[in-house]
């Protein structure tokens, strides 16, 4: 993510900046949590992240943790969140924490580079959503 993304969705009528939380260690980002509040209540974990020296270190549940606890602080009656089919340990450690599938969502994508109409990528990406 470049930081003109960032600014981007920071932009986006959905961001809280108590939403956003952020975990440095010796003045390093080594993770972060993400969280927003659909229109309609429901929170999300929109995304998790560990730094790859993090991972494995214990960090993910407390970030976890601390989203949770800031969205049901904003009221939020409950949090879905989104698990790439392919990313087995993210949903064992998802289901772990009580969440349960909801069901399964597939994008399909195509990318054609226009100056060669022979090079084309297609395929399918499926994520689980899960609720808690």
């Amino acid at each position: 993510m470049t930081l003109a993304d960032l600014q981007a969705r920071e932009a986006e009528p959905w961001f809280d900046p108590a939403g956003f939380l952020l975990a440095i260690a010796q003045g390093e980002l080594i993770g972060f949590h993400w969280t927003k509040i659909h229109p309609d209540g429901m929170g999300e974990i929109y995304v998790l992240g560990l730094d790859p020296t993090a991972q494995g270190t214990g960090l993910a549940k407390p970030l976890a943790v601390a989203g949770l606890a800031s969205l049901r602080k904003r009221g939020a009656p409950e949090v879905l969140l989104y698990v790439d089919d392919s990313n087995t340990p993210a949903m064992r450690l998802y289901e772990n924490w009580g969440f349960a599938s909801i069901g399964r969502m597939c994008s399909s994508y195509r990318n054609r580079d226009a100056r060669t109409a022979d090079t084309a990528t297609a395929g399918n990406r499926c994520s689980s959503p899960n609720r808690y």
